[in-house]
């Protein structure tokens, strides 16, 4: 079941990076910027979730390295993702330098609670975060929402995989990988999918 579950993920990951450039016209350059860095968050995501598919953890270095890329994908990808589609929905635009700033910092926050002993509460804040980011962007748009059925699904599922089912980040003891894998594939489905709905294009000619 672990096996399936992560091959949903992988294939919602490439899937939902195929959603943000399903447009009429062609991206605005502000636009193809955002949807860049979405794209560069959901690749982590699916490499994180289909290395471990041929990759196993019989040696130290083997589960370093996928320690490394869970951590990519908890730590950097979830949060700046996260982060660019609720700047995106409140219509604020930053520069692909002061998005890579904030790269440095979600890594090295991650570095400074884990060598401090409190990347528990770093994990579950991550979680917590993450999910009122999305949340918090979604309602802010809300009057001008297509589909708002889809924006609360994408909530919860975004939410409960995050806070409820992962295994490092949430708080609760009742993590369940399989659960997490495709809520989490679900979720950045929606994600993508409202998220390059709100994209702007050029118009045609």
């Amino acid at each position: 079941m672990l096996l399936i579950s992560q091959i949903v993920l992988a294939l919602a990951s490439l899937f939902a990076a195929l959603l943000l450039y399903r447009q009429p016209n062609k991206l605005t350059a502000q636009s193809k910027t955002l949807a860049h860095l979405v794209t560069i968050c959901v690749l982590l995501i699916f490499i994180s979730s289909f290395v471990p598919i041929f990759v196993t953890e019989d040696g130290e270095d083997s589960r370093t390295f996928l320690l490394i890329l869970t951590n990519l994908q908890l730590y950097l990808a979830l949060p700046l993702m996260s982060s660019l589609v609720f700047c995106h929905c409140l219509n604020k635009h930053f520069s692909k330098g002061t998005w890579g700033r904030w790269s440095l910092v979600l890594l090295a926050s991650f570095e400074l609670c884990r060598r401090a002993e409190v990347g528990d509460y770093y994990s579950a804040g991550i979680a917590i975060s993450c999910s009122l980011l999305i949340a918090g962007g979604f309602m802010y748009q809300r009057s001008r929402l297509v589909l708002p059925l889809v924006q609360l699904v994408t909530i919860a599922s975004y939410s409960m995989a995050l806070i409820i089912f992962s295994t490092e980040l949430s708080p609760f003891k009742v993590s369940n990988d399989n659960y997490y894998n495709i809520l989490l594939g679900l979720a950045i489905c929606l994600i993508c999918y409202c998220f390059g709905k709100n994209l702007s294009t050029t118009p045609r000619v």
